[in-house]
């Protein structure tokens, strides 16, 4: 039976903490908690020896702050927050470009002294997306890559 911490200063180990996540609507495996402990992303924890305990108030602020703004329809993604990644503010990006809210710019018609992007690109709001066929690329090979010796 899984127990979810009644009080928030609670240090638990990687499994319990993952099993209290989930049983309190944050579906977790302690396989994540493992890999971002080595890769960053995580809840802040402390090392016991060589043991990780997570203290469960962090826990639950870092669960929290993974969920998104409340939506009526998987289409709403124009409400982004400032700190999702930059991939979804593309998205944002691209569907604003849909409904004719911003027009996209070519690179080389762009005003001299405006921030420089490589020809060849479509600046979309804050988000430059290279354009283009592989031989404008590579002109010289067709545009395949150089070969390597």
């Amino acid at each position: 039976m899984v127990v979810i911490p009644d009080n928030p200063d609670a240090r638990l180990r990687r499994k319990p903490t993952a099993e209290a996540l989930t049983a309190a609507g944050y579906p977790c495996s302690p396989q994540t908690l493992a890999t971002q402990a080595t890769r960053g992303g995580g809840p802040l924890y402390q090392l016991f020896g060589r043991i990780p305990l997570y203290r469960w108030r962090d826990s639950l602020v870092w669960a929290e702050g993974k969920l998104s703004p409340p939506r009526r329809s998987t289409s709403e993604v124009l409400g982004l927050r400032a700190d999702e990644p930059a991939h979804e503010n593309f998205v944002a990006s691209k569907a604003q470009l849909r409904d004719g809210e911003k027009k996209p710019g070519r690179a080389e018609e762009r005003e001299p002294g405006s921030d420089s992007v490589q020809l060849g690109s479509e600046h979309f709001g804050d988000t430059t997306v290279a354009s283009g066929r592989a031989s404008d690329a590579f002109p010289a090979t067709g545009g395949a890559p150089p070969a390597t010796r």
